[in-house]
C-alpha cells in the first residue's frame, strides 16, 4: 500500500507493528498532520511530505481525468469537460503508472478561483525542477535502472571506475531537470559509492516524493503512538463527469487501466508465507464534503448533455436530481451495441431466473427448454433456469432502474476519502450486531488490540480502495442474521476454529458437509496461492490470508473485492452483474441471478436510509444504438407471452396400425395403410402439456380413397400445432 504523495490514508499504522505487506521498500504507510510515514521490512522508517510541485502544461489541449488512464472519466466542472491549455500552471501532488507503464500525475488545477484535483498524462506536464529547485524521488524499477549520459534509450550508460552505474530499487535521488514528452527523461542527481553524480533516467522508473530528514523519525513514532490524525481532504464541487475515452489530444498514447487476470479460487497454503497484518490504531471521523450549492436546472441540463446521456435517459435523471440535488450522474459510454450486448447476455446458462416465473421470463432456446417434456433445464440447483431474451433486455436496460429504489446498482464503489465517513458507516450498521460493537484480537506482535466495526470498515476502505459504505452494506447482507452474526464470522465452526469470512468470499453452495460456510472458511484459511497481485506479490499476502481474526478478515476481504472487481473496472453492482468492461467482457460476472442488481439496490437503499443526504456518484451505462424507449417488462404483451405455449403431442396412435414414420413429437405428417375390411379407425393422442387441449381424437369412419385425419393441439396461449394422418383405403 504505497501512498507516497498526497493520497490520504484514513488511519494510523502502529509503528511497533507496521511491517512489510509486500516485501518491497516502504510499503507500509500511515499519515499524521499531512505527513506520510513508511516502514520497510527491516523496520527502518522513511518520512514523506505530501508533494506539491509547481508544473506547466506543455500540450495545446490536455484532458484531465478522474483516474490514471484514458479509459477513465474526463473531469467536468459546472457542466464543462476540463481541458487545460498550454502554459497552464498546475501543482503535481502525486504520480502513478498505469497498467502499460505510462506515468500519470495527480494534479491540482484552478478554475474560477477554485482548486480541483484530477489525473493527467505526465508526458505533457513539465515539472519546475532545476538545480536550485530539486524534486526528491526514488527509483521504483524492480530490477533497477542504468543512468545514461543522454536522454535517449541509446544513450551511453554512465560509468564509475569503468563499471556501469546501476541505480537500485528504492534508491533516493533528486530531479534537477527533464526533457522530452512521450519519451520523457529526468536529469537526476544521486550518490554512487559516495560520489555525487548526474544522469538521465526514464521518467516511469521514478516515484516522486519529498523525503524528510531521518531525524524526523522519532517525532513520527511519537505522533503515531499518540494516535493523532488531522488529515483533511481538499475537495471541490465537481459535477457530472462522463466515461468518454476517445479523442484525447496529446494524451491517448497507449495508456490503459489496471486490470487483472482471473482464475479459480483453489489451491493450498503449503509453503506460502503468512501475510503480516497492518495494525491501525485510529480512524478519525471526517466531516462530509457535501456541496454547499446544487446545480440549477439549466446547469443540470447542460451537464447531462455534456456527459453524453441520450434524451431517453433525461426524464429519469431530472426526477432523481430534483429529489437529490447533490448526486452526480456519469454516462458510461460503452463500445458495444445494445443488440450485441443483449445477444451475449442471452446465451443459455449466462443469466438465470427462478423457474416459478411465468413463461415470458424464461428462455425456450435450445438447451434452455425441452419442448418434448415441457421442462425448463435448470443450471443451478433445481429451480434456476435461463432467462428469456426479453427478461435480459428488461434487467439490462439502465432506464428501467433510474428510480430512488433501484439506482444504487450504478453507484461507484471506489473509496472517496472525505465523502465517505465513519458516521456514514455507523448509520449503515445502526440496529445491527455491528452497531457500536467492539472486538478484540491479538496482533502479530502479541499485542491485544480493540477495534469497533465502523472503524474497521474505514480502515478496510483505506487499505483496499473500496467504498466503506459498500463494504459495510455487503458484510451486513452476508453475515448478519436476525439479531446476531452468522457462523461465517463466529470463529467457532468445527474444523475451522479461529477463521472468519465477513463477505462470504468463496462461500459457494454445495451438498457437501458444511456447504457454503465450509467453502468460505476454507478460502479464509488457504486463499489462492496461484494468483499474484498487480505488483507481482502473491495475492494471499495482499489479502492477508489466513483470516484468523476479524480485522484481517474485513481488511483482507475488502482487498479481494477490490482486486476481483473494483480495480478491474467492474466498479458498480451493475457492471459486476453485466460485465461490459474490456477485460473478459460478458464473463467474470458476479452471480448468475439476473435480478441481483435490483435486489442489491433495494438493500443498499435500506442500509443508507439513516445516512442522510450524501454526494453520491452514479455511473450509468449507455450502449450504442439503444432503442428510444426502455425495454418492456416480460409479460406486458398479454396472454400470448405469459401463458403456456407448448402445443406438442407426447403420443399418437391409430388403432393397432403402425405410423410411418415412427411417431416423434416434432414430426407432424404421418401415413397409415388400413386393412381392406376396416370401416373405421380410432385415433388416440396425449399432449405434452397438461394445459393444452387436443381435438381430433376418437373414432373416424373411413371412405374409399384418401382419408385425412387432423389432430389439433391448442396451447394455453392459443397457439396451435396440427398433426396430420393420411390413410389410403
Amino acid at each position: 500500500m504505497d501512498i507516497r504523495g498526497t493520497k490520504k490514508v484514513m488511519a494510523l499504522l502502529s509503528l511497533t507493528a507496521c511491517v512489510s505487506l509486500t516485501g518491497g521498500v516502504n510499503p507500509c504507510l500511515f499519515t499524521d498532520n499531512n505527513i506520510a510515514y513508511a516502514a520497510d521490512s527491516a523496520g527502518d522508517y522513511t518520512v514523506y511530505e505530501p508533494i506539491k510541485i509547481k508544473a506547466t502544461v506543455t500540450a495545446d489541449a490536455l484532458k484531465v481525468r478522474k483516474g490514471a488512464g484514458t479509459t477513465y472519466a474526463q473531469k467536468v466542472v459546472a457542466g464543462t469537460p476540463v481541458t487545460l491549455k498550454e502554459n497552464t500552471k498546475v501543482y503535481v501532488t502525486g504520480n502513478k503508472n498505469d497498467k502499460d507503464g505510462n506515468k500519470w500525475y495527480t494534479i491540482k488545477y484552478k478554475i474560477n478561483n477554485k482548486w480541483y484535483t484530477g489525473y493527467a498524462i505526465s508526458s505533457y506536464i513539465k515539472l519546475s525542477a532545476s538545480k536550485t529547485n530539486k524534486v526528491k524521488a526514488e527509483i521504483t524499477a524492480k530490477k533497477g535502472v542504468y543512468a545514461r549520459t543522454k536522454a535517449v534509450s541509446s544513450g551511453s550508460i554512465l560509468k564509475y571506475k569503468k563499471q556501469r552505474v546501476a541505480l537500485t530499487y528504492g534508491q533516493k535521488c533528486q530531479i534537477i531537470g527533464e526533457t522530452g514528452e512521450e519519451e520523457k527523461y529526468f536529469l537526476i542527481a544521486f550518490y554512487y559509492n559516495k560520489k555525487l553524480m548526474t544522469g538521465y533516467v526514464k521518467s516511469d522508473k521514478l516515484q516522486l516524493g519529498k523525503t524528510i530528514d531521518e531525524a524526523a523519525t522519532e517525532a513520527a513514532r511519537q505522533a503515531a503512538e499518540a494516535g493523532k490524525d488531522n488529515t483533511k481532504e481538499n475537495t471541490g464541487s465537481e459535477t457530472n463527469e462522463n466515461n468518454t475515452s476517445s479523442g484525447d489530444k496529446n494524451v491517448n498514447k497507449g495508456s490503459g487501466t489496471s486490470e487483472n487476470n482471473t482464475g479459480n479460487n483453489t489451491g493450498t497454503a503449503s509453503g506460502s508465507a503468512v501475510a503480516p497484518e497492518p495494525v491501525i490504531t485510529t480512524s478519525p471521523a471526517v466531516t462530509p464534503a457535501t456541496p454547499t450549492t446544487a446545480l440549477s436546472d439549466s446547469e443540470f441540463e447542460a451537464a447531462m448533455t455534456a456527459a453524453g446521456f441520450p434524451e431517453s435517459y433525461k426524464p429519469y435523471l431530472r426526477e432523481l436530481h430534483s429529489k437529490h440535488p447533490y448526486w452526480t450522474f456519469e454516462a458510461n459510454l460503452l463500445p458495444m451495441t445494445w443488440d450485441e450486448a443483449v445477444a451475449n447476455e442471452s446465451k443459455v446458462g449466462v443469466n438465470l431466473i427462478p423457474n416459478s416465473k411465468n413463461a415470458a421470463w424464461k428462455s425456450t432456446a435450445e438447451g434452455a427448454y425441452d419442448p418434448l417434456t415441457d421442462k425448463y433445464i435448470p443450471y443451478d440447483g433445481s429451480t434456476w433456469v435461463t432467462a428469456s431474451e426479453q427478461a435480459v433486455k428488461y434487467y439490462m436496460d439502465p432506464r428501467n432502474w433510474l428510480t430512488e429504489d433501484y439506482v444504487y446498482q450504478f453507484e461507484l464503489l471506489s473509496y472517496k476519502a472525505g465523502l465517505q465517513t465513519i458516521s456514514g458507516v455507523q448509520a449503515i450498521l445502526a440496529g445491527t450486531a455491528m452497531d457500536g460493537t467492539s472486538y478484540s484480537y491479538t496482533d502479530d506482535m502479541g499485542t491485544t488490540v480493540t477495534r469497533t466495526y465502523a472503524d474497521t470498515f474505514m480502515d478496510a476502505a483505506a487499505y483496499s480502495g473500496v467504498s466503506p459504505y459498500h463494504l459495510a452494506t455487503r458484510s451486513k447482507q452476508e453475515v448478519l442474521g436476525g439479531s446476531g452474526f452468522t457462523s461465517s464470522v463466529s470463529g467457532t465452526v468445527s474444523g475451522y476454529e479461529g477463521l472468519y469470512n465477513f463477505y462470504n468470499i468463496g462461500a459457494y453452495g454445495s451438498t457437501t458437509a458444511g456447504g457454503a460456510v465450509a467453502h468460505g472458511l476454507t478460502y479464509a484459511s488457504v486463499g489462492n496461492v496461484n494468483k499474484v497481485y498487480y505488483d507481482g506479490t502473491p495475492l494471499n499476502r495482499r489479502i492477508l490470508i489466513p483470516w484468523t481474526n476479524q480485522y484481517r478478515a474485513i481488511l483482507g476481504g475488502a482487498a479481494y473485492i477490490g482486486y476481483e472487481y473494483i480495480d478491474r473496472g467492474q466498479n458498480t453492482v451493475y457492471l459486476q452483474k453485466f460485465n461490459m468492461t474490456a477485460k473478459l467482457t460478458y464473463g467474470h460476472q458476479y452471480m448468475t441471478n439476473i435480478e441481483v442488481g435490483r435486489g442489491e439496490s433495494v438493500k443498499t437503499k435500506t442500509a443508507y436510509s439513516s445516512l442522510g443526504e450524501q454526494p453520491l456518484v452514479f455511473s450509468i451505462p449507455v450502449y450504442k444504438d439503444m432503442p428510444t424507449t426502455a425495454a418492456a417488462m416480460p409479460g406486458t404483451g398479454g396472454a400470448s407471452e405469459t401463458k403456456d405455449f407448448n402445443n406438442y403431442l407426447s403420443s399418437l396412435t391409430v388403432s393397432n396400425y403402425t405410423l410411418t414414420p415412427t411417431f416423434s413429437p416434432e414430426v407432424t405428417e404421418y401415413t397409415v395403410v388400413p386393412a381392406e375390411n376396416d370401416v373405421s379407425v380410432t385415433v388416440s393422442a396425449t399432449a405434452v402439456s397438461g394445459k393444452s387441449v387436443v381435438e381430433g381424437t376418437g373414432e373416424h369412419v373411413l371412405v374409399r380413397g384418401v382419408n385425412t385425419i387432423q389432430v389439433i393441439v391448442t396451447a394455453e396461449n392459443g397457439s396451435q400445432r396440427v398433426y396430420t394422418v393420411t390413410l389410403q383405403k
